[in-house]
């Protein structure tokens, strides 16, 4: 027991994540040992002990103090089973450009689950990751609006990472010529994928 409020009295976070998140900040105090401070550990134990170890495994996250969370700048795939990309007109079936390669994934999605039409290992491209045009193989790929209607156009979007920083309910599209957009966020479109 010792050791387990040793832990948590040097830690900044302890995180408790299920069906809500419950974050509990654990401070250092400045001046010494503060009955707040003491108070607000014994909560944190309280938590942790009133979790069995099945439901509790898993489930906590301690950040100790003077490490930094972990924080990715990627989108990553989340490779769902039957997701692919689309083999587009170049000789490798995909683009590249500065040491990235680049693809439109074959399903489409909302900007909101972009990530989830991306394959494993693969991430939703940022628009300054696209650095070139991307001839597409011949055929139809329609896009479906919000109200569920088909627009169907030779110049294909696709989804890119970043939102719109002017418009809350817009994010940022690609054409394939390498041409920047904003779209509705409800529109299902293809997703630009990035790996390397």
């Amino acid at each position: 027991m010792v050791g387990n409020l040793w832990d948590l009295a040097h830690s900044r976070v302890v995180l408790f994540k299920g069906s809500a998140w419950l974050i509990l900040l654990l401070y250092q105090p400045q001046g010494g040992m503060e009955l707040g401070y003491f108070i607000h550990i014994a909560a944190a134990l309280a938590v942790c002990l009133s979790m069995s170890p099945a439901v509790a495994q898993d489930k906590v996250v301690v950040v100790p103090l003077g490490t930094k969370a972990k924080v990715t700048d990627k989108l990553w795939g989340q490779g769902r089973p039957g997701v692919s990309l689309l083999t587009h007109a170049t000789p490798s079936g995909y683009c590249s450009a500065n040491g990235i390669n680049f693809a439109l994934s074959f399903n489409i999605s909302t900007w909101n689950s972009a990530a989830s039409v991306c394959p494993s290992g693969t991430w939703v491209c940022l628009q300054d990751e696209i650095g070139s045009a991307c001839p597409l193989p011949e055929g139809s790929y329609p896009t479906f609006l919000c109200d569920g209607s088909v627009f169907d156009s030779p110049i294909v979007l696709g989804w890119n990472a970043e939102a719109d920083p002017v418009d809350q309910t817009h994010g940022i599209t690609t054409y394939h010529l390498n041409t920047p957009h904003t779209a509705n966020v409800c529109n299902n479109l293809h997703v630009w994928c990035c790996w390397k």
